[in-house]
């Protein structure tokens, strides 16, 4: 699922791995994501070029009921799609160097609480 290459793969890579995988459309995606923030009690809306946006990455930091309801919608975890632990082994120089950026903070933050999490 992993895409090659050198560049980390953040959220939005996911999403859209995901996407392709289940064969969705960005409209189909957000469409599931408006419901499941509808269900969520949430009133807002959600596009199709709001979720093509969080798919290349903009903004860097997401609301954690956009973060949930885009999760639910492609069928995993929040954790998963800011999880970057499946590319240590492969990357760690370009990890470290990724991690010193501050854009980063919030995707590592995620991922160490869910790491801390698994191992308790």
């Amino acid at each position: 699922m992993a895409r090659t290459g050198k560049r980390l793969q953040g959220p939005g890579d996911r999403m859209k791995d995901l996407r392709e995988q289940l064969g969705l459309t960005q409209d189909e995606v957000a469409n599931k994501v408006a419901a499941a923030l509808r269900e969520m009690g949430s009133k807002k809306d959600f596009s199709q070029s709001q979720y093509s946006r969080y798919e290349k990455g903009i903004p860097k930091l997401w609301p954690q009921d956009v973060m949930e309801a885009v999760a639910q919608a492609l069928g995993v975890t929040s954790s998963y799609l800011l999880s970057v632990e499946d590319q240590f082994s492969h990357h760690s120089d370009e990890v470290l160097e990724w991690l010193k950026k501050p854009e980063s903070a919030p995707y590592a933050k995620e991922a160490f609480i869910a790491y801390l999490k698994e191992q308790a």
